[in-house]
């Protein structure tokens, strides 16, 4: 988490807060509620918006704004939940390569294209993206013409 202006104390408390309230009956929304009050409450001259900050800081920290899924079957195949490692390398094979995996010619070249899709992965997920994985796709079969058909 990134230096606050709230001090270690309040934000152990709207930690516990947060992590208490999610393991009892209480929704993401009625816990970070919680920890809002316990920092205005502590701290009543901080700005809302540094407040709020820290609150989705702390949720993201303790994994609260996405629950483990399982997988899903759709169309009869299986998909599970991409992690964010593997949408970070998928964005960045798209950034840097085009579909029959030629090299882009955009300027966007090593290190700046893992780093553009690290931070479009984290995008995705603090906007409460979700990314499925399906199976793998069948086997390369250029040079011997057409998959057979399966009925």
């Amino acid at each position: 988490m990134n230096p606050s202006p709230l001090d270690s104390q309040t934000i152990y408390l709207m930690r516990e807060t947060i992590r208490i309230r999610l393991a009892g009956d209480a929704t993401v929304r009625e816990a970070a509620a919680e920890a809002r009050g316990i920092a205005f409450g502590r701290e009543p001259g901080c700005d809302r918006k540094v407040i709020d900050q820290v609150v989705h800081d702390l949720l993201v920290e303790i994994d609260a704004l996405l629950p483990d899924l399982a997988p899903v079957e759709f169309d009869g195949q299986q998909y599970r939940p991409a992690d964010d490692r593997e949408v970070a390398e998928t964005l960045a094979f798209a950034l840097g390569f085009d579909e029959r995996g030629k090299p882009r010619r955009t300027g966007w070249q090593g290190l700046a294209t893992k780093i553009a899709a690290g931070e479009l992965a984290a995008r995705l997920r603090l906007s409460n993206m979700l990314v499925f994985k399906g199976p793998p796709n069948p086997p390369h079969t250029a040079g011997e013409g057409p998959p057979a058909k399966q009925d």
